[in-house]
């Protein structure tokens, strides 16, 4: 039971910096090409968290950015607290 728990909160808090990271990510990598608005209109083509994740790595490789798998996550995660809510 105990370690279910810590294994738990564990996740919870890896998410959380995730996330935070993934806001960083965007701001640096993203911005330039992408407001907010893209991520919340209503004809929008991402339809699920896979669909997301994929668009992520089209535009790493598309922009060429270098994002690692970490990154690409954490982007994905962040997308997803943030505005998508899979």
């Amino acid at each position: 039971m105990k370690r279910s728990l810590v294994l738990a909160v564990a996740a919870l808090a890896s998410t959380s910096v995730w996330a935070a990271d993934g806001k960083a990510l965007i701001d640096r990598y993203c911005v330039g090409c992408h407001a907010d608005e893209v991520y919340t209109r209503p004809d929008r083509k991402i339809r699920s968290l896979d669909t997301l994740r994929l668009q992520v790595l089209r535009c790493n490789a598309m922009t060429k950015s270098g994002l690692t798998d970490e990154d690409v996550a954490a982007i994905t995660d962040y997308l997803n607290q943030s505005f998508y809510k899979f």
